[in-house]
C-alpha cells in the first residue's frame, strides 16, 4: 500500500475539524482584514479548525493560542491551504 500526499486548496470554512492549515489569503474587506491581522492571524500562519456549532455556524479556529469564532461566511474570505493523505494499492 503506498501512501500519497495531496495539498487542497480551499477556503477556511471547509477545513475539517482537527485539521492544520496554513493561511494563504487575507479577505479584501478591509475592515475585516484589519480584525483579523490585530489579533494575529497572517498570511503564511498556521490554523487548526476546533470546532463547530450544532448547526455547523459559527466554527472555532485556533491560531498562536488564540481562540476565535466565525461565521461560515466571514471563515469562507479566508483562503487556506493544507494536507490530506491518500492510499493506493
Amino acid at each position: 500500500m503506498i501512501v500519497t500526499e495531496k495539498t487542497i486548496y480551499s477556503d477556511l470554512s471547509k477545513l475539517p475539524i482537527g485539521s492544520n492549515a496554513i493561511v494563504t489569503g487575507l479577505p479584501d474587506d478591509r475592515s475585516f482584514c484589519r480584525r483579523l491581522l490585530s489579533l494575529g492571524l497572517t498570511t503564511g500562519g498556521s490554523i487548526v479548525s476546533a470546532f463547530k456549532g450544532p448547526f455547523n455556524d459559527p466554527a472555532a479556529f485556533l491560531f498562536k493560542d488564540t481562540l476565535i469564532a466565525l461565521r461560515l461566511t466571514d471563515a469562507a474570505k479566508i483562503k487556506i491551504s493544507y494536507k490530506t493523505e491518500g492510499e493506493h494499492e
